[in-house]
């Protein structure tokens, strides 16, 4: 019969000393939330610095003053560019990867390898138009770009020349104008395809 006097008691130490602890943890987490909503210092989301980077402003390894796509050429041109750039410049900066620069597929798809698509490898001209370009696909120019930077330039394309009938009657040329539009804000892009 005694241990059943003191049962209700201990039930009641334990009632207490979990609550105890219950209060001390949201406190704690609270405080931990509240910490990291707060910034010491300015930053922006992207934690942007000013720190050289080498971009690639001339034409890719296949394409060189004066020729056409997918034909053979000299490798890229970089440049060391700091800072954010200026009004007037091409908004070829403000893609996300933009640092990456315009390289074939084949050297594009390391650094997208493993980021399950959160960071794609566009072709410049899309590999619908294999037929009508020629060449490997994998040496044609591309950018990296988020997923919904790719979605956008996808829907560019689609836009100006549909899929299906589109794709199997369009002409060079046709593929041409349309990438001089799609990346009419892009001149390092028209440069690198030897469309600027």
């Amino acid at each position: 019969m005694r241990l059943r006097r003191h049962a209700p008691v201990r039930q009641l130490i334990w009632l207490v000393l979990v609550a105890v602890v219950t209060a001390i943890l949201t406190v704690v987490f609270a405080a931990a939330t509240a910490s990291a909503a707060t910034s010491a210092g300015a930053e922006t989301r992207v934690r942007a610095s000013n720190v050289a980077v080498d971009v690639l402003v001339g034409p890719p390894e296949h394409i060189a003053a004066g020729q056409r796509l997918g034909e053979a050429g000299p490798g890229p041109v970089f440049v060391v560019a700091t800072g954010v750039a200026a009004n007037g410049v091409s908004k070829f900066g403000g893609l996300t990867h933009s640092s990456a620069g315009i390289a074939p597929f084949s050297t594009q798809r390391s650094i997208t390898a493993g980021q399950r698509g959160a960071i794609q490898a566009h072709h410049l001209i899309e590999r619908r138009f294999a037929r009508q370009i020629g060449g490997n696909t994998d040496d044609w120019a591309t950018i990296v770009v988020t997923r919904s930077e790719h979605q956008v330039f996808t829907n560019m394309w689609r836009q100006a020349i549909p899929y299906g009938a589109g794709t199997r009657t369009a002409s060079r040329a046709q593929i041409e104008g349309a990438a001089r539009q799609i990346y009419a804000d892009y001149p390092e892009i028209l440069q690198a395809l030897g469309l600027g």
